[in-house]
């Protein structure tokens, strides 16, 4: 039997070496995603739902995609190096060309939906920055649904382009005008998918712009939240080279459709690590009270001697008030400590002309806190969140 994994620009070595590791890498950065939100965090959302069930739908069909594997490689010598099989092809030889028309199929589907899932997982975590933003949520779902669309055409694009799974029309999906219109349905396919990456990346966009922090923060929360730039690369790189010496190369649309869906799912489940990192960098070990000097102590006694207000006749009404105070913050008389009043630190509040909050205002107020609060920016920059 004629060996053709070396037919087409990338080996069959290379082809699942390759793919293996970045799903292993997957995997485990997946697993960690979910034990750092619900071991750490303690809290699960729909974005980790959908990162699931993007997982699943990979998982699925690497395993399809394996057990094919070698009929994919004979189909492509079949289209690139006909000489090697020494004569006509056999109805063997057909037998597996009709099946990894199939299964290529099958897990082409389900790749694709894979890399939809990354779409919607970051679209749910958006979802929870601006939940009090009424023309961003509007914008939300208009975006939901154009993507939801493009979920559905992309994935019936592997049928409706090539119609055939079985007889001699199944070579013809590989040349000829079938081929062409192969190619077409997968540019549009293309163009629609970074068309609905670009309007995702609108969204956090918008928000980094609107929120005041440090350029060296706001780079940090842009490379959280515009990861799907690196999938739209490896989304351009597939349709680019499609055709490769005037026939369909099978081989690059399926690794670098798989790359991309195993490397967005790598992306979101990043997302949840700066949140981790920041956290812990931000819990400093409380430093130990010091207990005063012999020197301090004498200090304080002489300054409060000859303090000039003790010589005044309200000192002592004033002094006999702030005891009652301290006595009853600290619990004295075997009564329970109070409650000392709440204090507002943190927030900035806008303020029109009336001295009412406009509504637009209040909005930002509320993602910016919960941007704060989601990816655990330090506490000291939060009375300044807001760009004036």
């Amino acid at each position: 039997m004629p060996n053709f994994d070396d037919v087409g620009r990338i080996p069959r070595e290379a082809f699942v070496v390759s793919t293996s590791l970045l799903f292993a890498l997957c995997l485990i950065s997946v697993c960690a995603r979910y034990y750092i939100r619900i071991g750490v965090q303690k809290e699960l959302a729909l974005d980790d739902a959908f990162l699931a069930f993007g997982t699943a739908c990979l998982t699925a069909a690497m395993v399809v995609l394996y057990i094919t594997v070698d009929d994919m490689y004979f189909t492509q010598g079949m289209s690139y190096a006909p000489m090697r099989l020494g004569g006509p092809p056999t109805p063997q030889d057909m037998n597996r060309v009709v099946e990894f028309r199939k299964l290529v199929t099958a897990s082409l589907i389900m790749t694709w939906v894979a890399m939809m899932a990354v779409k919607f997982s970051f679209l749910a975590l958006f979802k929870r920055l601006i939940d009090r933003m009424y023309s961003l949520t509007l914008y939300w779902w208009v975006v939901v649904a154009f993507n939801l669309a493009v979920t559905g055409y992309g994935a019936s694009v592997y049928v409706i382009a090539c119609p055939h799974f079985s007889g001699m029309k199944v070579v013809s999906c590989l040349g000829g005008e079938t081929q062409h219109r192969t190619v077409q349905y997968a540019i549009s396919q293309l163009v629609l998918d970074v068309f609905g990456d670009l309007l995702i990346l609108y969204i956090p966009i918008q928000l980094i712009w609107q929120v005041k922090l440090r350029l060296t923060q706001k780079l940090a929360l842009a490379s959280s939240l515009c990861l799907t730039v690196i999938v739209v690369i490896f989304t351009v790189t597939r349709g680019s080279g499609l055709e490769w010496q005037g026939k369909l190369d099978v081989v690059w649309e399926v690794y670098f459709q798989i790359v991309a869906a195993e490397v967005g799912l790598i992306l979101v489940s990043l997302t949840a690590f700066r949140a981790l990192f920041v956290s812990r960098a931000n819990k400093k070990p409380n430093s130990p009270q010091k207990c005063p000097s012999f020197l301090t102590k004498t200090y304080q006694a002489l300054k409060r001697i000859l303090d000039p207000r003790r010589w005044t006749s309200n000192y002592s009404k004033d002094v006999s008030d702030g005891e009652q105070q301290r006595h009853a913050e600290k619990g004295i008389d075997g009564q329970l400590p109070k409650i000392p009043r709440a204090t507002m630190t943190g927030m900035q509040t806008f303020v029109d002309d009336q001295g009412t909050t406009t509504r637009g205002d209040a909005e930002l107020s509320d993602v910016a806190l919960t941007v704060v609060k989601l990816f655990r920016i330090p506490a000291y920059d939060r009375s300044t969140v807001l760009e004036g």
